[in-house]
Protein backbone atom coordinates (compact mmCIF):
# COMPACT_ATOMS: atom_id res chain seq x y z
CA UNK A 1 0.00 0.00 0.00
CA UNK A 2 2.84 2.44 0.75
CA UNK A 3 4.32 1.87 -2.70
CA UNK A 4 0.92 2.36 -4.36
CA UNK A 5 0.29 5.55 -2.40
CA UNK A 6 3.73 6.91 -3.31
CA UNK A 7 2.79 6.36 -6.96
CA UNK A 8 -0.59 7.97 -6.34
CA UNK A 9 1.05 11.06 -4.79
CA UNK A 10 3.39 11.41 -7.77
CA UNK A 11 0.57 10.95 -10.30
CA UNK A 12 -1.68 13.43 -8.50
CA UNK A 13 1.11 16.03 -8.38
CA UNK A 14 1.46 15.80 -12.15
CA UNK A 15 -2.29 15.64 -12.82
CA UNK A 16 -3.29 18.48 -10.49
CA UNK A 17 -0.20 20.59 -11.25
CA UNK A 18 0.43 21.12 -7.53
CA UNK A 19 2.68 19.66 -4.87
CA UNK A 20 1.27 16.48 -3.35
CA UNK A 21 2.62 14.76 -0.27
CA UNK A 22 2.37 11.48 1.49
CA UNK A 23 2.42 12.37 5.18
CA UNK A 24 3.04 9.75 7.86
CA UNK A 25 1.03 9.91 11.08
CA UNK A 26 2.69 8.77 14.28
CA UNK A 27 1.49 7.95 17.78
CA UNK A 28 2.99 9.25 21.05
CA UNK A 29 5.59 6.45 20.98
CA UNK A 30 6.77 7.63 17.53
CA UNK A 31 5.40 4.59 15.70
CA UNK A 32 3.78 5.15 12.32
CA UNK A 33 0.03 4.59 12.50
CA UNK A 34 -0.85 5.43 8.89
CA UNK A 35 -0.51 8.08 6.22
CA UNK A 36 -2.43 10.45 4.00
CA UNK A 37 -1.95 11.54 0.40
CA UNK A 38 -2.72 15.25 0.25
CA UNK A 39 -2.28 18.01 -2.36
CA UNK A 40 -0.93 21.30 -1.03
CA UNK A 41 -1.26 24.95 -1.86
CA UNK A 42 1.81 26.69 -0.49
CA UNK A 43 2.15 25.45 3.09
CA UNK A 44 -1.56 24.67 3.37
CA UNK A 45 -2.81 21.09 2.99
CA UNK A 46 -5.98 20.67 0.94
CA UNK A 47 -8.54 17.86 1.27
CA UNK A 48 -6.82 14.45 1.47
CA UNK A 49 -7.07 12.24 -1.61
CA UNK A 50 -6.54 9.06 0.37
CA UNK A 51 -5.91 8.04 3.97
CA UNK A 52 -4.58 4.70 5.18
CA UNK A 53 -4.90 3.49 8.77
CA UNK A 54 -2.18 0.99 9.68
CA UNK A 55 -3.61 0.18 13.12
CA UNK A 56 -5.67 -2.86 11.99
CA UNK A 57 -2.37 -4.33 10.77
CA UNK A 58 -0.65 -4.34 14.17
CA UNK A 59 1.99 -6.86 13.10
CA UNK A 60 3.30 -4.55 10.36
CA UNK A 61 5.60 -1.67 11.25
CA UNK A 62 6.44 1.20 8.91
CA UNK A 63 9.25 3.64 9.57
CA UNK A 64 10.55 6.65 7.70
CA UNK A 65 13.10 9.27 8.71
CA UNK A 66 10.98 11.83 6.89
CA UNK A 67 7.64 12.95 8.29
CA UNK A 68 6.39 13.39 4.74
CA UNK A 69 7.54 12.97 1.15
CA UNK A 70 6.39 15.73 -1.20
CA UNK A 71 6.24 15.35 -4.98
CA UNK A 72 6.39 18.47 -7.13
CA UNK A 73 4.25 18.89 -10.26
CA UNK A 74 7.10 19.58 -12.68
CA UNK A 75 8.46 16.06 -13.07
CA UNK A 76 6.90 14.29 -10.10
CA UNK A 77 10.25 14.58 -8.35
CA UNK A 78 11.12 15.01 -4.66
CA UNK A 79 13.76 17.18 -2.97
CA UNK A 80 16.04 14.29 -1.92
CA UNK A 81 16.07 10.49 -1.86
CA UNK A 82 14.06 8.86 0.93
CA UNK A 83 13.85 5.39 2.41
CA UNK A 84 10.86 3.75 4.05
CA UNK A 85 11.25 0.46 5.94
CA UNK A 86 8.43 -2.02 6.35
CA UNK A 87 8.85 -4.82 8.90
CA UNK A 88 6.67 -7.76 9.86
CA UNK A 89 7.12 -11.20 11.34
CA UNK A 90 7.94 -12.40 7.81
CA UNK A 91 10.91 -10.03 7.39
CA UNK A 92 11.76 -6.55 6.19
CA UNK A 93 11.74 -4.64 2.94
CA UNK A 94 12.84 -1.14 2.05
CA UNK A 95 11.22 1.28 -0.35
CA UNK A 96 13.70 3.70 -1.86
CA UNK A 97 12.26 6.83 -3.45
CA UNK A 98 14.73 8.52 -5.80
CA UNK A 99 14.90 12.30 -6.31
CA UNK A 100 13.15 11.73 -9.66
CA UNK A 101 10.23 10.16 -7.77
CA UNK A 102 10.82 6.54 -8.78
CA UNK A 103 10.17 3.84 -6.16
CA UNK A 104 12.41 0.79 -5.88
CA UNK A 105 11.54 -2.11 -3.58
CA UNK A 106 14.44 -4.03 -2.09
CA UNK A 107 15.11 -6.54 0.67
CA UNK A 108 16.63 -5.49 3.96
CA UNK A 109 18.64 -8.00 5.93
CA UNK A 110 18.13 -6.47 9.38
CA UNK A 111 14.94 -5.05 10.79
Amino acid sequence: MVSQDLSLAKTEALKRNRNTRIKFTKNDAGLTTGWTVTPTQGDQELAPIRAFDLQPYARIRVSSAAQSIEFNPVQGSIASAQQIRIASDAGCIALEVSPLGFTNIGAVTAC
